[in-house]
């Protein structure tokens, strides 16, 4: 199975001996009131794991709530995980060290800071952890930083996985960025074809996401996330959603921001399966 999917990245990392907690590349988000966020974490550990121990806290004005909590028995077992947030869903695997949760239908009560936590015994269980800050916003600003998200995974495995993003320009398709990932965990060589894009993934992490910088009204439309595998008979598989931008005033300062915005259909998410065939599954 093949999953392709849309995805927010935040940032902070801490790291103790062999155990790495990481929640990404960007130090602040801000998410669309009501839309579905991915919260991401991943571990890595030169020593491996056993009995990992992993939850998740949200910072309540400095009361910790505690979301969810589980454990990872070794490297090859899948996580067990109990939720205690309605609104909540574990989305991880220990295949690709992932403790990533889902945030469904955020309110701006939502707002404040999220903590991922690692125990590791292998490492005399220190203590590790990943924090991040969520802001619940209205509107795309014009002027923002936009972060388009987009992971992928495949229980089959992947070579020479082609990845692209694309701009519906009123039918026009104009290519904004391409990449091939030779195999998995190796990095891609990544062609930029657009001012104001960056490509910000890593096949570390499944992650195909790019960043539009100081956008415009201009920039209103469909985005597309592509892949093609060769490994499922060079199937096309895609996630697309809609940008609107807005006109605000928004004082420029120099911490990256990015805005998550409205998903295609009617849907306001960042994760909705718009296909199945057999060994796939592509969702936003």
């Amino acid at each position: 199975m093949f999953v392709l999917s849309q995805s927010l990245l935040c940032s902070g990392v801490w790291s103790v001996g062999g155990l790495e907690v990481s929640t990404g590349k960007v130090n602040s988000i801000e998410a669309l009131n009501g839309s579905t966020v991915l919260l991401p974490c991943t571990f890595t550990s030169c020593v491996g794991i056993k009995n990992l121990y992993f939850d998740w806290h949200y910072n309540d004005n400095g009361t910790m709530i505690k979301l969810c909590e589980g454990k990872i028995p070794d490297d090859k077992k899948e996580p067990s995980a109990n939720v205690s947030h309605k609104r909540l869903e574990f989305v991880g695997s220990s295949k690709n060290k992932n403790i990533s949760i889902l945030l469904w239908n955020i309110t701006f009560e939502d707002d404040g800071k999220y903590i991922c936590f690692a125990r590791n015994p292998k490492e005399n269980n220190r203590n590790h952890s990943a924090t991040f800050t969520l802001k619940v916003v209205d509107q795309s600003l014009n002027g923002s930083t936009v972060l388009l998200p987009c992971t992928y995974s495949s229980c089959i495995g992947i070579k020479n996985l082609y990845v692209s993003w694309r701009y519906n320009d009123n039918g026009t398709i104009l290519k904004l960025c391409e990449a091939v990932i030779p195999i998995e965990g190796e990095e891609p060589m990544v062609f930029v074809y657009q001012e104001r894009v960056e490509f910000v993934g890593s096949s570390k992490s499944n992650d195909i996401s790019m960043l539009l910088w100081n956008i415009t009204f201009e920039d209103e439309g469909e985005y597309i996330c592509f892949a093609r595998n060769p490994k499922e008979k060079g199937r096309d598989h895609s996630a697309t959603f809609t940008l609107k931008v807005v006109d605000q005033l928004k004082e420029v300062d120099n911490t990256l921001t990015t805005i998550i915005v409205s998903v295609l259909g009617g849907v306001i998410g960042l994760v909705i399966i718009v296909m199945v065939i057999k060994s796939l599954v592509v969702h936003t």
